[in-house]
Formats: C-alpha cells, structure tokens, sequence
C-alpha cells in the first residue's frame, strides 16, 4: 500500500519525534530525585552557614567533602 503523504503532515510528524526525543533525553540525562534531594539539602544546610562551611569539610574550594554521619545529623536538625 502506497500513499501519498502531504509535506505538512510530514513535517509535523517529524517536529512531534523530534520534541519526544529530546524530552526523553532530559528524562534520562536527569539526575535521580534522591540525588537531588540530596542536592538541595546540601545547599540549604551550607546557606545557613552564613558564608561558613556546615557540612563541606574540604579545605579546596574547588571541592565538596562530606561525613555522611555529620550530614545526616544536620539534616535531622532542620
């Protein structure tokens, strides 16, 4: 069977692939939501630092050095 498909209707097709494509590939480029949590409650607990490391225990800037056990302590206090 062969027939004849306007020039819109291909093209619409083809924007519609090509936006499902580039929204799975966020979907799967994302990080874990408990990776983002994580995230998120990093930032807050070292926003509360006042310009002083809460839980960042390195002393390279260009570096994060975190105890589990302390974090997870911190955390529990919010």
């Amino acid at each position: 069977l062969v027939i004849t498909i306007p020039d819109d209707m291909v093209e619409q097709t083809r924007l519609a692939l090509l936006d499902m494509a580039l929204e799975r590939q966020k979907a799967i480029s994302a990080d874990h939501a408990m990776v983002n949590e994580f995230w998120e409650v990093y930032e807050y607990l070292e926003a509360t630092g006042h310009g002083k490391a809460v839980v960042n225990h390195s002393r390279d800037a260009q570096r994060i050095a975190i105890n589990l056990n302390h974090f997870a302590a911190r955390a529990a206090q919010f």
